[in-house]
């Protein structure tokens, strides 16, 4: 009888679980800014001082909040994410300073598992795949004596064919697989804020490329792989709405 009685509010509870669940679950728009930077190493032995700094960033995207129970969720999205870093060089061929902003549009596809603490917060994690769209490159030139700019390229997108080298090499690769890591608070009902940080695990360039300069020069360079990893990192701050 008590076996009975006990198996009865397990099912109770259980049920209660879904139910709470089931009004918890929907769809979710989200999006917010950041900072973005990736880990490139010394370029090649034509350059010196190479330095990676990090640039803005941000993301864009949708979901779907499935929730388990009432501490556990599973959410897959598909994000717009900006990522990319600053990069700086002297080219002493050229007795010139390089300054290049390096922005990679991304689509993000994560999978996460969100564990609830309380009503109203959340910590979550999970795989990603992301997509490398196109790589959109802001160049200047200073001369390195007197420190004036020389030269200037804007919105170049090296992922373009003509900026394959001689064997069709592309500086860039296509797919990255990686985590996210986050929190997030429920302000109203609805209503959402987090953080969380992106953190690609293969190396984003192509170690056979071999370099792209413009002949005539008109500001627009792509090193060459250096056959080192170079990961990519973000770390954003976002807002949004689930339905």
């Amino acid at each position: 009888m008590r076996m009975k009685k006990l198996m009865i509010i397990m099912l109770c509870v259980a049920l209660g679980l879904q139910a709470s669940a089931k009004d918890n679950s929907g769809f979710r728009v989200q999006g917010g800014f950041g900072l973005a930077t990736m880990y490139f190493g010394s370029i090649a032995n034509s350059y010196s001082d190479a330095k990676s700094k990090i640039k803005p960033g941000g993301f864009v995207g949708v979901g779907y909040e499935l929730r388990v129970v009432k501490f556990l969720a599973i959410q897959p999205e598909v994000n717009y994410l900006n990522r990319g870093a600053k990069r700086e060089f002297s080219i002493l061929a050229t007795n010139q300073r390089a300054k290049l902003v390096l922005s990679m549009h991304t689509i993000e596809i994560p999978l996460l598992l969100k564990f609830y603490i309380g009503n109203h917060f959340n910590l979550y994690g999970g795989p990603a795949v992301t997509f490398n769209l196109a790589a959109s490159t802001r160049s200047k030139f200073y001369n390195l004596t007197t420190g004036n700019e020389e030269s200037s390229a804007k919105g170049v997108n090296v992922m373009k064919s003509k900026y394959k080298d001689s064997d069709g090499n592309s500086p860039y690769k296509k797919v990255d697989f990686g985590v996210v890591l986050g929190l997030e608070a429920v302000i109203v009902k609805g209503f959402f804020v987090g953080g969380r940080i992106s953190q690609g695990i293969l190396d984003q360039t192509n170690n056979k490329y071999k370099g792209y300069v413009t002949i005539p020069f008109d500001g627009t360079v792509v090193p060459a792989g250096d056959g080192k990893w170079v990961g990519s990192t973000s770390a954003n701050l976002y807002a949004g709405y689930r339905f």
